[in-house]
């Protein structure tokens, strides 16, 4: 019997394994660039299989094996009974013209080739591959191969959660492009395109570390229902689709599936798709952990600034006096004053740079806070006076949402990140397509605002890791920009450099 009648395609009701892909391959490369592809394999059955084996490797395709517990760590490989383990490859190019195409086969026998899968077409590793050209920043700054190839994760794992990231160099060719008079362009730049790759992944909203970590079945729990402080580890979100004009309203799916082939309900629910993610500061840690080797803590409230277990230090940029300060020394770049200019320290408070809010009475920070701990989001004047002002920020800029009326808690709780992006929905060359905004279950009609890309032309749009995960949203006022607790500008920094480090126990 041929291989071709041996295999167990995907689209069976119920295959015994099942492929599909974590972290695609590009499908245009540079000639000389190493491409990482990272697929899970699963054991659909309730048998164990001790000599899973992928067994068409090409001669430029390399298995790594090592470097986190749930890598497939050899080839043949073990799977228990409803087990599963990633297969991270990696294909090298420097012979390649043309295109490649490679269609990975797992078999639980290397040597019968009885029982085999492959994947979809549609996630088959198909690339055309281009002239390689010199490393130059202006055409380099998308380029995380070589951060791809690296081990991302530590042996210290916290059940629910994962295992603690680890730091990820940033290609040594590349250091020079983080200096001189084009460097923090080419860094907010990269910060972009690095978040962008991540969208594409399309992943989870999960309360995990890493991207690659897989809740444990034991753990497995609704990141909604778990509450909104987000507390318990392993828990992802189980929320419908959204998208009204979407063939799968209303599913437990993600909202930009296809429903065909891999991205499927049943994909993403039986066969544990949704069990991969991250949540809303663990993604942007991950974004700048991969885009400049900047390691941060993944804490939301410690990301802002606040002192972790320190509950006076609750507080917002604006209520800061000499002996209470937002100093966390893990919270990454420097508070942003009002008028777009970052906190110089030295007790200083951003005096005389607090802009048009400090003309308003909010204070001298870009906060929707006041000094008192007000909250100014049912303020239509201040509302519509820091709308005007977000010009002022800067692409990378991590921009902290604040507990409010619509989430029932403090105003100085610090509960959401979102990565600025200084984009805005539209067609042109440098705008978000309306079709890529992703769905916002806190606005809706009831709340006065509405997230659909064509119906914000010109809003501003950022990234962020909410209800299914890390996508583009419009930056609407309910919600994000009236509840601006502060921002963060970490590009720039005199202290958090590329392949700065700080990583404290989460």
């Amino acid at each position: 019997m041929s291989i071709a009648k041996q295999i167990q395609h995907l689209k069976m009701a119920s295959p015994l394994f099942v492929m599909t892909p974590l972290v695609s391959a590009p499908s245009v490369v540079r000639q000389g660039t190493t491409v990482t592809a990272i697929y899970q394999v699963i054991n659909n059955t309730n048998t164990s299989f001790p000599k899973m084996a992928v067994v068409n490797f090409p001669a430029n395709v390399t298995q790594v094996t090592s470097g986190n517990v749930t890598y497939c760590n050899s080839n043949p490989f073990t799977l228990a009974p409803s087990a599963s383990c990633l297969l991270k490859v990696q294909i090298a190019t420097n012979n390649l013209t043309g295109s490649f195409q490679w269609n990975p086969q797992v078999c639980s026998d290397s040597t019968k080739k009885f029982y085999c899968a492959e994947v979809y077409p549609s996630d088959q590793v198909a690339m055309t591959i281009l002239p390689a050209v010199s490393e130059t920043c202006s055409n380099n700054y998308a380029d995380i191969s070589y951060e791809l190839s690296q081990q991302w994760d530590s042996s210290n794992l916290t059940p629910g959660w994962g295992y603690s990231p680890i730091s990820i160099a940033l290609n040594p060719n590349f250091l020079t492009c983080t200096t001189g008079s084009d460097g923090t362009t080419w860094q907010q730049k990269r910060v972009l395109a690095v978040a962008d790759f991540w969208v594409k992944q399309k992943i989870n909203y999960c309360h995990h570390y890493s991207s690659d970590y897989l809740t444990p079945p034991a753990l497995r729990c609704d990141s909604a229902s778990d509450g909104a402080s987000g507390a318990n580890g392993g828990c992802c979100s189980l929320r419908p689709n959204l998208q009204t004009s979407s063939s799968t309203y209303g599913q437990i799916i993600r909202w930009n599936y296809n429903g065909q082939n891999s991205q499927t309900a049943t994909y993403w629910q039986q066969f544990t798709r949704l069990w991969y993610g991250v949540d809303c500061t663990n993604f942007t840690r991950l974004v700048y952990n991969f885009a400049i080797g900047i390691l941060t803590t993944g804490k939301t409230s410690a990301q802002a600034g606040q002192t972790p277990n320190d509950p006076t230090n609750a507080i917002s940029p604006n209520q800061q006096t000499t002996f209470n300060q937002l100093n966390y020394s893990c919270a990454p770049g420097a508070l942003v004053c009002g008028d777009g200019t970052v906190d110089q320290g030295g007790n200083t408070f951003c005096a005389g740079h607090g802009g048009a809010f400090a003309t308003n009475g909010v204070g001298n920070y870009f906060s929707m806070i006041d000094s008192s701990g007000n909250s100014q989001s049912s303020n239509p004047s201040i509302v519509s006076m820091a709308k005007s002002q977000l010009g002022l920020l800067q692409p990378g800029d991590l921009i902290f949402i604040a507990g409010s009326l619509d989430t029932g808690q403090p105003s100085d709780t610090v509960t959401h990140a979102v990565i600025w992006t200084g984009q805005a929905v539209g067609y042109g060359p440098n705008d978000i397509n309306p079709n890529l905004i992703a769905p916002d279950e806190l606005c809706t009609p009831a709340t006065h605002c509405n997230w659909q890309g064509n119906a914000n032309i010109g809003q501003p749009v950022i990234i962020d890791s909410h209800y299914q995960g890390p996508d583009y949203r419009v930056f609407t006022d309910y919600f994000y920009l009236e509840d601006v607790w502060g921002v963060r500008r970490v590009i720039g920094s005199s202290t958090w450099v590329p392949g700065y480090s700080c990583n404290p126990p989460d």
